[in-house]
């Protein structure tokens, strides 16, 4: 089982919703629009926020995807060369992404939002 963040955009536009997101981020967040350009295609649009890192998880970027109004966590992935997350510590950055930043995003957009537990042989939660 991992994490993973579903939201559903309803009548907000993306674009209003990063805002939003980005309203919410913590110290130690930021949008990562570099990455964003580098991994979203014409097909799908990626959104992605880079966490700085702490001593107990590596920097790190979580990217949110997913077609028309419906999002979901596309990857949680190390910054560095040679770097690893472990499960417990991609499930920490979805879990406290979630917590911090998506939850009050939701709410203040009246959006639906969640944390799911998903089994990652069918990718269902």
């Amino acid at each position: 089982m991992s994490q993973d963040i579903r939201l559903e955009l309803d009548d907000v536009s993306p674009p209003e919703l990063v805002e939003t997101l980005c309203q919410h981020l913590p110290e130690g967040w930021t949008r990562d629009g570099i990455l964003e350009h580098q991994v979203s295609t014409r097909e799908e649009v990626q959104y992605c926020f880079r966490h700085a890192g702490t001593e107990d998880r590596p920097r790190c970027a979580l990217c949110l995807a997913g077609p028309h109004d419906i999002l979901t966590v596309a990857a949680v992935v190390p910054v560095d060369r040679g770097i690893d997350l472990s499960d417990r510590q991609s499930d920490g950055v979805v879990s406290e992404f979630y917590e911090h930043v998506v939850a009050p995003a939701a709410e203040s957009l009246d959006i639906s939002a969640e944390l799911r537990d998903v089994d990652e042989r069918s990718g269902e939660g």
